[in-house]
């Protein structure tokens, strides 16, 4: 079967640094009654569950392998080497699934201490004070600016989308078949948040890879720039205590902090804080 006929990409993101290629994905399975079935045996449950979690991240890596090899083609081949390179391209392919992982790997890359691709066997060497990693910080916040940019554009849409929707409830004819799709629409919403998740964990590893870098936060870096009064220049000393601390001061609060923002959106608690900044402003611009 094919991808789109067993799941719904719901939010799409590219990390593209000096380092790697991170393709950042939210997916959700078309038909998902196998989670939502009742059943007294909960060894079966849990085989289901992981049965369901193996076929999604076998699915997301060859989908997202199809869509590489899309990008990058440039000659026309056959079925056969298409499938091949696919398949190459998959097993190349390093995947990680769950939030809280996810945004564990992006805090590392903010910081600076994620692996590199391209030299999987050495030793990351914690170095707050290095340009190539302040550059990729860098990259990470134009990446967050796009999907701001993206996401205001998206509102604007809706905005005038259902702006549309009440003009046309007005004419004759279309009111019920009109209010009927906007409470399918309105129910799918609230059962699948489509927005923002992406944008939570980046934003969250945003802050991870600034707090490394503050002194006033994490003042054990200091001392991995030790002053050569003969060069202008400054030479780091790495410390593995000092990049233990970073884990712990700043990783681990900027993944709970950032799971916890999302599990207020899963309940709709950041909407109805939303609305509720709505009507509060609309009452002070009643009252003048």
């Amino acid at each position: 079967h094919h991808f789109e006929e067993k799941f719904v990409v719901e939010e799409c993101s590219v990390l593209s640094t000096c380092a790697r290629l991170d393709v950042i994905l939210v997916i959700r399975p078309i038909s998902p009654t196998a989670l939502n079935d009742s059943t007294t045996n909960s060894g079966l449950h849990t085989q289901r569950n992981e049965e369901k979690n193996m076929a999604e991240q076998l699915a997301l890596r060859y989908a997202v392998a199809f869509t590489l090899l899309q990008q990058i083609q440039s000659s026309q081949k056959s079925t056969k080497d298409q499938r091949n390179q696919i398949l190459q391209i998959a097993d190349g392919l390093v995947q990680i699934h769950g939030a809280h992982s996810i945004s564990t790997h992006l805090c590392s890359v903010a910081i600076g201490l994620a692996h590199r691709p391209d030299r999987p066997s050495s030793d990351v060497v914690f170095n707050p004070f290095s340009s190539q990693d302040a550059h990729i910080l860098m990259q990470l916040k134009r990446t967050v600016e796009i999907i701001s940019a993206r996401g205001d554009q998206k509102k604007l849409n809706a905005a005038s989308s259902s702006s549309r929707q009440k003009q046309n409830q007005k004419v004759p004819g279309r009111c019920r078949g009109t209010q009927t799709k906007n409470k399918r629409q309105k129910k799918a919403t609230l059962h699948y948040p489509s927005r923002g998740r992406i944008k939570t964990l980046l934003d969250g590893a945003l802050r991870a890879g600034k707090a490394a870098r503050n002194e006033r936060i994490v003042p054990e870096i200091a001392t991995l720039k030790c002053s050569d009064h003969d060069n202008a220049t400054s030479q780091m000393v790495p410390s593995i205590a000092v990049k233990e601390v970073v884990i712990e001061r700043v990783i681990e609060p900027a993944v709970q902090s950032s799971i916890a923002r999302l599990t207020a959106m899963e309940n709709g608690t950041s909407t109805q804080i939303s609305r509720m900044r709505q009507q509060i402003h609309g009452i002070v611009d009643v009252l003048g």
